[in-house]
Parts: C-alpha cells; structure tokens; sequence
C-alpha cells in the first residue's frame, strides 16, 4: 500500500505553478527581456533541466503567466457580478476598481518588452482583454437598460467600444511622436486609477445618473509625473543604497554606489604608470637641454606622459561614476534595484521625481477646446483637500484621444476629446501625487 501524499502529478502541478508566481513578479516589475531562465533557476533553487521540463521555452513561460493573470480577473470580475446583480452603480464601480487592482501590478517595461519581443503574445493579450470586457461590462450595461440607469437608444456595443478604447492606454500607450520620451513615463496603473473618473465624463451622454449633471466647464483628469531615472554608465554589483522610496532629496544627496574594485585598481595603476612617465620627461628633458639626448626622445617621452595624463583623468571619471547623487531636489518615487543586485550598464537604479515634473492632465471635449488657451489659468480640486491647486495651461493635443475612431463628421465630433496639460510651481505641485484622479476648470485669461 503506498504512503499517503501528493502524487507526481500534484507535485509537478505545484511546482510549475510556484515558478508561474515567481515570474510573474519579475516579468510584471522589470519587464520580459530583464528576466533569464537562469535569474529563476537560481531564485527558486532549481536546475535549468527541471526548468525546461515545465516550460521549453521563456515566451511558453510568458504566456503561462499571462493565462495566470487572466484567470485572476476573470475571477473576481465574476465574483463582483455574482455580488451585485440587481445594482448597477455599485457593480459598475466594483468592476472597475477590481479592474485597476488586477492591473495595477502590470509595469510598462513588461508591456514594451512585450509587444516588442513576444508580438503574437501581444495580440493574444488584446483579444482576451477585449473578451473580458465585453463579456462582464456588456451584461451589465444591458442590465442597466433594463433598470433605466442607461439610455436604451444607445447601443451596448457603442458602450463597450468607448470603455475598450479608453483602457486601450494599458496594453497599448499612444504614440507621442513629438515627445518621444513620454512614451515609457505614461505608467499603466495611473492611467487605469484615472479610469473611473473617465469613463463617467465619456459615458455622461449614455447615463441617466448623477454623472451627467456635472458642470459643463469641470473635466475629469489625473496627475502624471516626468521621472529622472539615475544610473550609472559602468556595470556593478550594487553595493549601498542610501535613499528609500518616499524620501525627499536635495540636488548632490549621495543615491547609491556599485562595487568600484575594478575601477579603484585601474586608477592606481593610471596613477603609476604617469609617475613613471613624469619621471622619465623629466629626465629626457633635462638630457636634451643639456644636449646629449636626441629630440625623438624627448617627444616620445612627452607623449607618453600626455597619454598617461588622460588614462588618469579616464579612470578617475569611470572611478566617480560608480556613484551617483541626486540631479535635483525632489522625490524618490522608487527604488528599482535591492543592495546586492546586479545593476547592468546604464539601467536605472532610483526614479526620481522633481516637483517641478509633476503636471495634470485632463481630456476636454472637441466642442470646448477651442476655448482653452495656453497660459490659462488651471484650478484643480482634489477629495480631501479643500482649497483648489492654481496652474497653467502648458500643452494641448493636437490629436484626439482615447476615443474609439471616428470620421470627421459633425455627428461625430462630440466623441472627440483632446488631452491638455497643466503646470504649477513646484511648491504647489509637492501636494500632488502621480495616479490621483482629480476636477479640472480652465478660465481664460
């Protein structure tokens, strides 16, 4: 009679699943490609054969998370459904919120690496997503014409393709070509924390809820932060890290060091070999004054000792570059490496976040952009906080966003809606933080 246990079939089912949640974490915080087959190996103390053995290759391990992550949502959305059936508002926010913590987790270099990487992947994501969607927000629209909190003269679908598009910046950022590096900064979860807010100004013409009683001049929004992410251009164990994440900093506070063994030994020996090529002009100049020595020699001695100069001040940079200090005054918004880790050439070690780089932004309707002006003033109101933060107008989209597409038409002009940014000082700005959904009125000046 056998011992009573797990079968093999258990074990290999548990063991694949505890390298599931291992990647997951990995993949989801510093992106696909940051991650080897080799990093969790070693992290759950296992061989690359048993590795193998679940998964035969790292994009088979990708899409193994993915379906992870997905049966997650599916869950608790099914759960919320399950929970509210018969009251529409609080199982609209319910989604939603379950929504934005489901994704909270997922980091843009995860999605950059793989669209880029894994692009079949990508697609496969788009489509189960768009599923998902439809599935749970569809039933409960259709529910919601049936009770009378949503028009019935407009389509479900049309609905679902508003809500598809608007959590389209997840998965799938826009493009800023003009500012080319926005692209990675615009972080999946403030966009998903903004969402609510977003879907009650976009859906305000199919609700006949509170939602469309809001005033005409005060627009949904969400404050975004421009990072300085810090590195260093050498490679190296990371050997301190002087800040925490939340820590404010002034511009020169000490950020972190790598090991410097390597550069220290390289600049001694830059320091020896120019006191012997100092020594050596030396005595070729003092010979040549006195005649006897030819000028060939002289040159060359001088040339050495100008070429061990820059390998000195060479080695010096490479010596002071292992540790990095703050470039501003601001905000250590994370912390991306843990002391110990490896820290490859030029990857960012801290985030950074200047107040001077934090902006809001909020998304205005075709018919009243045109009355937005750069300069004007900008009063954000945010819960909690009672007296409103005083900006300025500092950009306005030449390009619709987060609509589903359209033609040009005047019937289809009210879909349009354009992204204005908004600037303050950065005394004003520290009371924000990056994710917080907030009202926005613009007033001429």
């Amino acid at each position: 009679m056998k011992p009573a246990g797990k079968s093999p079939r258990r074990k290999a089912d548990a063991s694949r699943q505890l390298i599931v949640e291992a990647a997951r974490a990995h993949f989801f915080s510093h992106g696909f490609r940051s991650v080897t087959m080799d990093d969790l190996a070693d992290e759950l103390g296992v061989s690359k054969k048993t590795l193998y053995a679940h998964f035969p290759s790292k994009i088979a391990l990708l899409e193994a998370v993915l379906a992870d992550k997905f049966a997650g949502v599916e869950a608790k959305l099914k759960e919320v459904t399950r929970a509210y059936p018969h009251d529409f508002s609080t199982a609209l926010h319910e989604l939603l919120s379950n929504t934005q913590r489901e994704l909270d987790e997922i980091k843009p270099p995860f999605v950059r690496d793989m669209r880029q990487k894994a692009p079949h992947v990508f697609k496969m994501v788009e489509r189960r997503r768009a599923e998902l969607i439809e599935r749970h927000f569809g039933k409960l629209f259709v529910e919601g014409q049936r009770a009378g909190m949503v028009r019935k003269d407009i389509p479900a679908k049309l609905m679902i393709e508003i809500l598809l598009t608007m959590v389209q910046g997840i998965m799938n950022p826009p493009k800023m070509h003009a500012y080319p590096q926005r692209r990675e900064i615009m972080n999946a979860s403030r966009l998903v924390q903004a969402l609510s807010g977003a879907v009650c100004l976009s859906l305000a013409l199919f609700f006949n809820s509170s939602c469309s009683n809001a005033p005409q001049n005060r627009f949904q929004g969400y404050v975004e932060g421009e990072f300085v992410y810090v590195a260093s251009p050498l490679a190296g164990q990371l050997d301190s890290l002087q800040v925490r994440r939340g820590d404010q900093v002034k511009a020169g506070d000490p950020f972190f060091a790598l090991d410097e063994t390597a550069e220290k030994a390289a600049l001694d020996m830059a320091r020896a070999a120019l006191v012997l090529s100092e020594a050596e002009f030396a005595r070729q100049e003092k010979l040549f004054r006195m005649g006897p020595a030819a000028a060939q020699d002289y040159d060359r001695a001088r040339s050495t000792r100008d070429q061990d100069r820059q390998r000195v001040a060479q080695a010096e940079w490479n010596f002071n570059q292992k540790r990095q200090a703050a470039p501003l005054a601001g905000l250590v918004y994370d912390t991306l490496f843990r002391q110990g880790e490896w820290v490859a050439a030029g990857k960012p070690v801290v985030a950074l976040l200047p107040p001077q780089n934090i902006k809001v932004r909020a998304f205005v309707p075709e018919t009243q952009v045109g009355s937005i002006h750069y300069g004007d003033t900008t009063r954000v109101t945010v819960d909690g906080v009672p007296n409103p933060f005083i900006g300025k107008v500092s950009y306005i989209s030449p390009h619709a966003e987060y609509t589903p597409p359209v033609i040009y038409s005047r019937e289809s002009r009210a879909k349009l809606v354009f992204m204005i940014e908004s600037v303050f000082d950065p005394e004003i700005s520290r009371g924000l933080h990056p994710g917080q959904p907030v009202d926005v009125e613009f007033k001429s000046k």
